[in-house]
């Protein structure tokens, strides 16, 4: 049996360093939001058209009720706010529960626009964590007190992304090893 050569193969797409894909991006987009808004969206929605086949392998046909959303301040916490969204025009009767690690003020603006939206279309469904560094209750704490005891059908983790660089720092640091603890979640998919 004979494999064609990679060069000859027309699906496969070139693999880049984070580097790579921040400048293919500027090159592709050259600053036009209104063409970075129309990819994040198109992400979202593949990001929720995959996760409903993970879920559904991972959970049968049972319904979601509960998400956790970690939102990073870049665009791949807009992705999972966005695939969040389209999930909950799936699932009307599901909750998410929100956990910002860097707070709000520090979000890209497309990722403000990506939440502005989900709060007008499913607000009441929404709650909301923004971590406080220095607080005399740790992560840990506050996370555990934002969850409750209740499962967690998914989690969607937008909080790193391209412009990551090497070690994690408190809070993501925490944040992630405490959710990576949660006995209670289902299914985990990280929007990369």
């Amino acid at each position: 049996m004979s494999f064609p050569l990679l060069s000859e193969c027309a699906y496969l797409h070139p693999v880049l360093t984070s580097e790579e894909s921040q400048v293919f991006e500027g090159e592709l987009f050259r600053g036009n939001e209104a063409l970075e808004w129309k990819a994040m969206n198109h992400a979202g929605r593949s990001i929720a058209d995959q996760a409903l086949l993970d879920i559904r392998e991972a959970l049968g046909d049972a319904p979601i009720h509960n998400l956790l959303l970690l939102v990073g301040k870049g665009h791949n916490g807009g992705d999972a706010i966005i695939a969040a969204r389209h999930l909950l025009n799936r699932f009307p009767d599901a909750k998410v529960k929100m956990v910002f690690p860097s707070g709000l003020s520090h979000l890209r603006l497309l990722v403000h626009k990506s939440l502005d939206a989900f709060q007008v279309s499913h607000g009441e469904q929404l709650k909301y964590l923004s971590l406080r560094q220095g607080s005399k209750d740790g992560v840990g704490a506050q996370i555990q007190s934002f969850l409750g005891s209740e499962s967690i059908d998914l989690c969607l983790d937008g909080i790193l992304g391209m412009q990551f660089k090497p070690p994690l720092r408190s809070p993501i640091k925490e944040l992630i090893e405490c959710v990576n603890a949660l006995e209670s979640i289902q299914c985990r998919i990280a929007v990369d």
